[in-house]
Formats: structure tokens, sequence, C-alpha cells
């Protein structure tokens, strides 16, 4: 299973993204260059246990930083 992430990013540059659990736990984290405008990055999700996670996408040199959810089935 993978999930899809399309992101709209104001600055180009390096960006990480991190997976992490209802209780803080990060469970997937990579980083990125992304280029101004519309981006779509897919993460394999197989290994992760069902339950409710936080998506995080941060500029590494801005820290500009965005978060959503998903529910993994």
């Amino acid at each position: 299973e993978v999930v899809n992430l399309q992101t709209y990013i104001p600055n180009p540059g390096t960006y990480e993204f991190k997976i992490v659990d209802i209780y803080g736990k990060i469970v997937w984290e990579e980083r990125f260059e992304l280029v101004k405008g519309i981006n779509l990055n897919t993460f394999d999700v197989q290994g992760i246990s069902s339950g409710m996670y936080l998506v995080s996408v941060k500029n590494a040199r801005t820290r500009e930083k965005d978060a959503m959810r998903f529910i993994r089935q």
C-alpha cells in the first residue's frame, strides 16, 4: 500500500518528510529535493501498522512546516 502526497512548495530546496504515530514515534523519515510548485511524492506504508498518523513536511533551511493526517487501515 502506498500514500500519495501532493504538496505545493513555494520555495525550492531540501524538505524533510516524517510519518509520526499518535504517540509521537517517528515511523518513517526521508529528505527530498523539491522544486517550486506542485510536487508528488509516494510513500510505501506496507511496513506501518494500522492506525492514525501525521505526515509532516518541513523545509530544512527555512523551517517552513506543514502537516496532515492519514489513517492506515
